[in-house]
């Protein structure tokens, strides 16, 4: 599960470092305040940037059995090449619809920047009583 692994680094790493640039990250590791905003550009953020490894991630799990899953570089060039062709095909406009499509940016995105937003909240606010 090396893409998993990857996946949650870059998630991991990006959610912190927008949290930790936008100040929402005291100098003691505590949350000197709330920032919903922050948060939710933080998960936002941090959700598309690892959004490519989880699409090779689940090319992975797509392919037939007794045949090796494809790594995250193979993946993530054959998914290039689609968006290449769509966009000559189409225009600039196609390829971005085309990778918005595959990597799943929508709804799930805005769920998922929502979720983790309210969640550390409700954890920082927790860190303050306690």
């Amino acid at each position: 599960m090396q893409a998993t692994a990857v996946r949650d680094a870059i998630f991991g790493g990006v959610y912190a470092a927008c949290r930790s640039a936008g100040g929402a990250i005291g100098s003691d590791g505590r949350a000197p305040r709330g920032s919903l905003p922050l948060d939710l550009a933080a998960a936002s953020a941090a959700t598309v940037l690892s959004s490519p490894v989880n699409y090779a991630r689940n090319m992975s799990f797509h392919s037939p059995a007794g045949e090796a899953a494809p790594g995250i570089g193979h993946s993530l060039r054959h998914l290039w090449r689609d968006a290449q062709k769509q966009r000559l095909a189409h225009g600039a406009r196609a390829a971005a619809g085309y990778l918005q499509l595959r990597l799943g940016l929508g709804w799930g995105t805005a769920r998922v920047g929502l979720g983790m937003s309210l969640g550390q909240q409700m954890y920082d606010a927790a860190m303050r009583i306690g």
